[in-house]
């Protein structure tokens, strides 16, 4: 395990640990920023972990570690702002990671690393607001990525890309609000990416994809107002329906509110996590028989 901690010294570095208190330690990283290398963004690639932080210079780069401090080392990349490249939304995506980070200009664009200071670069992309495409919320389906971004006109809008300048491109979209789609919160469900969006009346609203300007289009579910904190099972998207819990598989007919007990008349759902618990076979049988149901050898009549 990787992360980031406060040391006894009230510094913010990158610690390791195996799940024991034994094998818990604060890596002693060289070149790093002497009041905390402050890690954020910490993402697993391949064998290795990309992050952001603060290097001697006061810098905010990237690193890259294998969980050793011998391992650990910054990324000497070109082109980018003296501040530093301040990389954010690090994804992984094939065989490379993808992320929002300032340029020499000042301009937030995308830009894709193989892990290596030579191998990382800006993706200068064509229709890009010249302030910077601002690349945020970064969601890979197959073999594509989808995102929010700023286009020429100022416009946010949804963006896709194959991690290639020539292959990064905004989606037109039908039905968009004239002044941007602004969407948000891209989450996958099968082939499909879901988000907020706003429609041509100003009404936001859930979104769905599939990379796509003709497979891009407004769900009409019956529950107008902001869709947030979407969160997918792997079955159905849950979201944030105007400050109640919703469900949805894809389609119009197969989205609902989910009334539950003992909520108040707005139960605002945040933060929803799709958890697997497992089920133990000594501690939860079940045997089902007509008009009978024995739980952990409990017989309940039904």
């Amino acid at each position: 395990l990787l992360f980031g901690g406060v040391d006894a010294a009230g510094n913010s570095n990158l610690w390791v640990s195996d799940g024991t208190s034994a094998g818990t330690s604060e890596l002693s990283i060289a070149g790093a920023m002497p009041t905390g290398l402050a890690p954020q963004d910490i993402t697993v690639f391949g064998n290795e972990v990309l992050f952001s932080g603060n290097d001697s210079s006061n810098h905010n780069n990237l690193l890259v570690t294998d969980g050793t401090a011998a391992g650990t080392s910054e990324l000497q990349v070109a082109g980018t702002f003296p501040p530093g490249l301040f990389p954010q939304d690090l994804t992984p995506f094939g065989n490379n990671v993808l992320f929002n980070g300032v340029d020499q200009s000042g301009s937030s664009n995308l830009w894709v690393t193989d892990g290596t200071g030579a191998g990382t670069s800006e993706l200068s992309v064509a229709g890009a607001s010249p302030d910077g495409l601002n690349p945020l919320g970064i969601t890979v389906l197959g073999n594509k990525a989808l995102f929010e971004g700023v286009d020429a006109s100022g416009q946010t809008n949804l963006w896709v890309t194959d991690g290639t300048a020539a292959g990064t491109s905004e989606l037109p979209v039908a039905n968009a609000y004239s002044g941007g789609l602004n969407p948000f919160d891209l989450t996958v469900l099968g082939n499909e990416v879901f988000f907020e969006g706003e429609d041509s009346t100003g009404q936001y609203g859930l979104w769905e994809t599939n990379g796509t300007s003709a497979g891009t289009s407004e769900l009409s579910i019956g529950a107008p107002g902001y869709n947030i904190y979407l969160t997918s099972n792997g079955k159905d998207v849950f979201f944030n329906g105007n400050y109640n819990l919703w469900a949805t598989d894809g389609t119009s007919a197969g989205t609902s509110e989910l009334l539950a007990a003992g909520a108040a008349p707005l139960l605002n759902p945040t933060y929803m996590t799709s958890v697997a618990f497992p089920v133990s076979a000594a501690t939860s049988t079940l045997v089902a028989t007509p008009g009978s149901v024995t739980a952990d050898g409990v017989s309940t009549t039904t």
